[in-house]
């Protein structure tokens, strides 16, 4: 399921949505007390949660204004609020806010230009040394019996997204993957 909606023909699925709010969850600890800017934010039920978590304010971005318009009128409260526009275009769509986290979960994969994407993302942060936390789906995995997903523009291994990633951010600090258990797990890959 590439985006979790609350209205629309898709309908609720349970395992879809445990995995869609664990990729929140896996920042969960990360949120009190800081900005965050959520890139990608789709319906805003991750910025919503975030605000729930503690954080001072959530800056939602996605390039859907339908998506926005959603999460606007469910989940923006006086702390969250929304906006629509492409990844490659966040410096223009956050204009002077400040952010002590950016958290981008399953976006890189559907951006015109990643390197482009990732220099906002780096930009952004770099204006408060901010955290970055960034994913992307394993789609080797997901589609390992043929097919693919319509929606992404590119599918990276593990070795490429760290390559890309750390080409442009620089290092990180730690790396984890997300896979299946009882519900859905995101854990260190050490």
């Amino acid at each position: 399921m590439e985006r979790m909606e609350f209205e629309g023909e898709t309908g609720y699925v349970a395992v879809e949505a445990a995995i869609h709010v664990s990729r929140y969850l896996a920042v969960k600890k990360l949120v009190p007390n800081r900005r965050v800017l959520d890139v990608a934010c789709g319906e805003g039920y991750g910025s919503w949660l975030m605000g729930q978590w503690g954080a001072r304010s959530v800056f939602g971005v996605d390039v859907s204004p339908e998506a926005v318009e959603h999460a606007t009128k469910r989940f923006s409260t006086d702390s969250v609020e929304f906006v629509a526009g492409p990844g490659e275009r966040l410096q223009e769509l956050v204009g002077q806010r400040q952010f002590d986290l950016v958290v981008s979960l399953e976006t890189i994969e559907h951006v015109d230009d990643p390197i482009a994407f990732l220099k906002n993302i780096k930009e952004i942060a770099s204006r408060n040394n901010a955290s970055i936390v960034i994913s992307a789906p394993n789609d080797h995995w997901y589609y390992a019996y043929g097919g693919n997903n319509q929606y992404h523009q590119r599918r990276y291994t593990f070795e490429e997204f760290k390559r890309q990633t750390e080409s442009v951010l620089g290092k990180a600090r730690s790396w984890n993957l997300g896979t299946l258990g009882i519900g859905f797990a995101i854990n260190p890959i050490n």
